[in-house]
């Protein structure tokens, strides 16, 4: 199954963090900076970030295609769905859960 990386949360090296290093106009930077250990931090690009090949990865409890019985009364009183089917697992901006509402997971 593919894994899901998620950077570590609030990753910075003293300047930039995982999503400046996600940019598609500094993508020499994990090569060029991502080994260096900076005071900020204990942690370095190349551990810390996604697109360094750094972070935190996981297999997701579910993937495109499965199906999901709901059990209880989880929409009572609404359209009374009984099951759900997960159809897309997000390729996002990499930072999970900072609270923006294009938090998706990166997928390998």
């Amino acid at each position: 199954p593919p894994l899901i990386c998620t950077n570590y949360p609030n990753y910075s090296d003293g300047t930039n963090g995982c999503k400046q290093y996600a940019m598609p106009s500094n993508k020499s930077w994990c090569k060029t900076f991502g080994h260096f250990s900076y005071p900020s931090t204990p942690h370095n690009p190349n551990q810390a970030c996604c697109t360094c090949g750094g972070g935190t990865r996981f297999v997701p409890r579910f993937l495109a295609g499965t199906y999901i019985t709901l059990k209880g009364n989880a929409f009572s009183g609404k359209d009374q769905c009984k099951g759900l089917k997960i159809v897309d697992v997000g390729h996002g901006d990499g930072i999970f859960n900072d609270g923006k509402d294009t938090d998706k997971p990166y997928v390998y």
